[in-house]
């Protein structure tokens, strides 16, 4: 009998072309893509609706488990980042995430002479 192959969603390098598999994609961290080596991340406002939505999702359980007022916002926050991962794989099954290439930026203090 043979081996049922399973076909998974996968995201385009903008650099190469190359397909991204969503198994390698981070949301938080740049990571390289498998066809040509470069660093990618996901977009900002990707990552940004992302978070939005599971804070948006934290503050409603919070209001379905009874809480009200100030409470609804501080169990909200609290839940939310336990929220980011679920929302995040929910989103890449509905919508593929947009990938650009990675800056690889160093931050100094600037504390050298002119």
């Amino acid at each position: 009998m043979e081996n049922p192959v399973i076909h998974f969603r996968a995201s385009i390098c903008p650099l190469c072309g190359g397909s991204v598999p969503l198994q390698i994609v981070r949301l938080r961290e740049s990571f390289d893509c498998p066809s040509c080596g470069k660093a990618l991340k996901v977009h900002g406002i990707y990552e940004f609706v992302v978070k939005l939505t599971a804070l948006a999702i934290g503050f409603l359980l919070a209001r379905m488990l009874g809480f009200e007022n100030l409470w609804v916002f501080c169990v909200g926050l609290v839940i939310s980042p336990f929220l980011v991962t679920p929302v995040w794989r929910a989103s890449a099954a509905v919508r593929l995430p947009v990938l650009i290439p990675a800056t690889q930026g160093v931050t100094t203090l600037g504390l050298g002479g002119k």
